[in-house]
């Protein structure tokens, strides 16, 4: 079992990101952690607060990032020569920064989590009779456009609030979009309820939706 340690002790540390070196672990410079007894989890926060938990383990006498490592690279959009700086702040937590080519940092769009979608298809069962099935399709035609990946940061102007969701076939609320309460607090984002919101995809169809507002103040988008 994996815990968190109470003798852990960190310094402020920097990486070169390279993925023939680091996408599935990194290595840790030799003086930057003193953990005597691993292995032991260690949490990464980025500039949106959110965190991710890694396991730190000892290899050789080397201490590495490991599991959790490639998920918070995937989901924070870290690629070849990114500059990580690790700022440790105690309890086993870092705050990472993440720095591009242009010595700028990254701006890094608010992910949503897996716990936080399903919290919102629980919440929003209360007004399901009242959404349609799925969205009205203005301009668009009939034919289905094939499944291929697409990289949000292609189609956002990058002065404006963004985030990222990931949705699944599976998913119970493929009509509803849920609204992290971070974006619309940290951007000073206003939906009013009722309010009506038109979606332009990468292909300029465009959807309709409404603003649902549920009672502990959290913020959905309905397809009508």
């Amino acid at each position: 079992m994996i815990k968190k340690m109470s003798n852990f002790e960190a310094k402020n540390f920097c990486k070169v990101y390279l993925a023939t070196h680091s996408l599935h672990s990194t290595l840790i410079p030799a003086t930057a952690i003193v953990c005597p007894l691993t292995p032991a989890t260690a949490t990464l926060r980025n500039c949106n607060g959110q965190c991710w938990q890694v396991d730190l383990v000892k290899c050789d006498n080397k201490m590495y990032f490991r599991k959790g490592w490639r998920r918070f690279i995937d989901e924070n959009s870290v690629v070849d020569g990114n500059f990580l700086i690790f700022n440790y702040v105690g309890g086993c937590v870092f705050d990472v920064k993440i720095y591009e080519f242009d010595a700028c940092e990254k701006s890094i769009p608010y992910v949503v989590s897996e716990d936080e979608e399903s919290e919102s298809e629980s919440e929003s069962e209360d007004d399901d009779s009242n959404s349609g099935d799925a969205m009205n399709d203005e301009g668009a035609d009939s034919t289905e456009v094939e499944d291929e990946e697409i990289h949000p940061e292609d189609y956002v102007q990058h002065l404006n609030p963004y985030f990222v969701v990931k949705t699944t076939k599976s998913s119970q609320r493929t009509n509803e979009l849920y609204i992290p309460t971070g974006i619309a607090k940290d951007f000073g984002v206003s939906l009013e309820d009722g309010e009506k919101i038109t979606f332009v995809d990468p292909y300029n169809r465009k959807s309709i939706g409404k603003v649902v507002e549920w009672k502990d103040q959290r913020t959905c988008i309905k397809g009508l």
